[in-house]
């Protein structure tokens, strides 16, 4: 079970990785302190990606939004990992 978890974090965290580098270019390409905001601070990003998911769209694909939710979904699984190697 472990393993998989593992594994479920790597897909998960590289998708978010991937995909936020779209967020970064959408970002710069919008404005300049946006950008710089989401290559400083993470949790702007994940703001951005939310507040401005018009503006990331990769053939018809809102990759702002797989950006947030492999974010939220790699970090949930991280902390069962954690629980389950803990106790």
């Amino acid at each position: 079970m472990l393993t998989i978890l593992y594994a479920l974090e790597v897909i998960f965290g590289l998708v978010s990785f991937i995909t936020w580098f779209f967020v970064l270019i959408a970002a710069f390409k919008d404005e300049v302190i946006k950008g710089v905001f989401c290559l400083i601070c993470g949790i702007y990003s994940l703001y951005y990606a939310v507040t401005e998911n018009d503006l990331i769209v990769v053939n018809n694909v809102p990759v702002g939004l797989i950006f947030v939710g492999s974010s939220i979904i790699s970090f949930i699984i991280s902390f069962a990992i954690r629980g389950m190697t803990h106790s």
